[in-house]
């Protein structure tokens, strides 16, 4: 359910605005501009929504029941184990690549194939890693990478650690991969933080977990120079509206939240109904203060 008319800012429930900057105010010329043009706009939006569909015909869902996930990155491809319906068996979501990790790890891939974010040598977290996928892409691209996640499912990451390393034969991606039990909101300092890269995929489902600590988490794993992003699944809640509730803890937090457009993503992995955001501190490293406050669903945001 979208948000009511009194929960800024609209800009969260389309992608066309970013919302992030700027007065709101607005521009007389490029509105004209807008009008004489609509017609068009409307033709090409439609017709790249179009072509993302049948580009997504060929990934998303296709391996959701499959034993193994294959990441075929440009330079190297490798298989990653998965646990189909882990949920089921005490693993929890993370045992599985959902469309939300798909499209995070060829993200990350496509920033370091143009030049806009170099990972060789970055320090990487990726929270809620679960089978690895975003962090091993990390890896491959050159970063020294923590995996963390809930002790029942690590695993298998460390099993895709190893198979990761052998299937591109690189030896150094056992020695600069570390996997970590790690709980959201307890201290970071002994998995080393804070870390030049916060990477997370599929992590925000608030009928399943709690926001609040997410947050915290990100707090406590990063600082003013830390680059941090975000890939969120949509999915509707009849309570609230997790884009809207999530970027409110993050500037409560003290985060900087921006809208990551779709021209800036990997141009075969795009879905309408997912986003990705990027986060930056404001200033000095605060500690969280957050408090956990109860959604009308019951569940903690």
């Amino acid at each position: 359910m979208l948000p009511p008319p009194s929960i800024p800012p609209p800009s969260l429930t389309s992608k066309a605005q970013s919302g992030l900057t700027g007065s709101g105010k607005k521009n007389p010329q490029k509105e004209g501009k807008r009008n004489k043009t609509g017609g068009k706009r409307v033709k090409k939006v439609g017709s790249r929504r179009l072509q993302q569909k049948i580009n997504a015909l060929k990934w998303r869902g296709r391996y959701t029941m499959s034993e193994f996930y294959p990441v075929k990155l440009k330079e190297k491809t490798f298989n990653l184990s998965q646990t189909v319906c882990g949920e089921r068996k005490g693993l929890g979501t993370g045992s599985t690549v959902w469309e939300g990790g798909q499209i995070l790890l060829k993200f990350i891939e496509h920033l370091h194939l143009t030049g806009k974010q170099d990972f060789r040598g970055k320090t990487v977290i990726d929270l809620g890693s679960g089978t690895g996928a975003v962090g091993l892409v990390a890896a491959v691209l050159g970063a020294n990478v923590t995996l963390t996640d809930q002790k029942q499912v690590l695993h298998l990451t460390r099993h895709n650690v190893k198979q990761t390393a052998e299937q591109t034969k690189d030896p150094t991606i056992v020695k600069r991969v570390s996997v970590h039990e790690y709980n959201w909101g307890e201290s970071a300092v002994s998995i080393g933080a804070p870390f030049d890269i916060v990477l997370v995929a599929d992590c925000i489902v608030p009928k399943l977990y709690p926001m609040t600590p997410l947050v915290d988490a990100l707090l406590r794993v990063s600082d003013e120079k830390s680059k941090i992003w975000i890939c969120y699944d949509h999915r509707v809640n009849s309570q609230l509206d997790p884009r809207v509730r999530f970027r409110e803890l993050c500037e409560e937090a003290g985060f900087c939240f921006r809208n990551v457009p779709e021209e800036q993503w990997h141009p075969d992995f795009i879905l309408s109904d997912c986003y990705i955001w990027e986060l930056r501190l404001r200033g000095k490293k605060r500690t969280s203060n957050l408090a956990d406050v109860k959604s009308p669903s019951g569940h903690e945001d």
